[in-house]
């Protein structure tokens, strides 16, 4: 398919775009269509393709490119889980189940706060910590060091 955006307008626009935003100017929707068009255009152009939903009317295609280029510049941080949801970590030769408390994004050892007395950082997981009992007792039988 033939390219109709110039991409190195189209990157020109979106940094003058969302600076705008952020000044509190107002949504400009002609504008908002030509840079999702580029941005279909890049992703076609460089062959990256995102799975959509089958509700591509409910999409927001400019916050799927935000993410793209947000992963690409190491931007993007995908959370080993979320608080609530409950892990598993090994004590002595037993595992035990708790409920995340926090998770704390400082941006040198990321970690998540179960309670007071564990906290693992998101590279724990699936070594120390364990999101379903079944991968816990299996990482258990497998190990021979105490936790």
């Amino acid at each position: 398919m033939e390219r109709l955006t110039s991409k190195k307008e189209a990157d020109a626009q979106r940094k003058a775009y969302e600076r705008r935003l952020k000044q509190g100017y107002p949504r400009n929707i002609p504008e908002e269509r030509f840079l999702k068009l580029a941005a279909y255009e890049d992703a076609e152009e460089e062959g990256r393709w995102v799975a959509l939903p089958p509700k591509t009317q409910d999409v927001d295609f400019m916050r799927i490119f935000e993410l793209i280029t947000a992963d690409g510049e190491g931007r993007a941080i995908i959370l080993p889980c979320k608080v609530g949801d409950m892990v598993y970590y090994r004590k002595g030769q037993y595992i035990y189940g708790n409920d995340v408390k926090r998770i704390v994004l400082d941006g040198i050892d990321n970690q998540v706060i179960v309670d007071a007395n564990h906290c693992y950082t998101f590279s724990d997981f699936g070594v120390k910590v364990f999101l379903t009992s079944e991968v816990a007792e299996a990482a258990l039988k497998g190990e021979v060091k105490d936790g």
